[in-house]
């Protein structure tokens, strides 16, 4: 079974529309410097492994924080917005991986100064899922 992580990559990266916005650059973490935009980067900041009395529930609970860089706010919105469409109520399988329930829990923006000197701040539209699957530990 595959991590959360690289599950939700892989079914990022299988959407021709979000391609279409970001290409490649759908990153674990972190943007490099220098990276063109618009670009797409993740982290699970929370895996709650869920119990009962019996032992493993079968099931685990996320919080997966998305961020749209880009050079302008309209196209951090053009990002969010398909992620919504492909995130937002979702329920099936990301390689192999069976996801309950996907719901957005908030939305952030703002603008961050680059490290290089230029004038020009890139925009970023941060988004944060709650995403319920199950885990390779079956349910009692």
């Amino acid at each position: 079974m595959p991590e959360l992580g690289a599950a939700l990559n892989g079914y990022l990266r299988a959407d021709a529309a979000l391609a279409a916005l970001v290409g490649t650059r759908i990153r674990p973490g972190w943007r490099p410097q220098g990276e063109a935009v618009p670009a797409l980067t993740y982290a699970v900041d929370r895996l709650e492994r869920r119990s009962v009395v019996a032992g493993k529930a079968g099931y685990n609970v996320a919080s997966v924080q998305l961020v749209a860089w880009a050079l302008t706010m309209a196209e951090c919105v053009a990002v969010k917005d398909r992620l919504e469409d492909l995130l937002d109520g979702y329920a099936g399988a990301w390689s192999g991986l069976v996801i309950t329930s996907c719901l957005q829990d908030d939305e952030h923006d703002g603008h961050i100064w680059p490290d290089d000197g230029t004038d020009a701040p890139f925009a970023r539209v941060a988004v944060t899922y709650t995403v319920r699957h199950t885990t390779r530990f079956a349910a009692p």
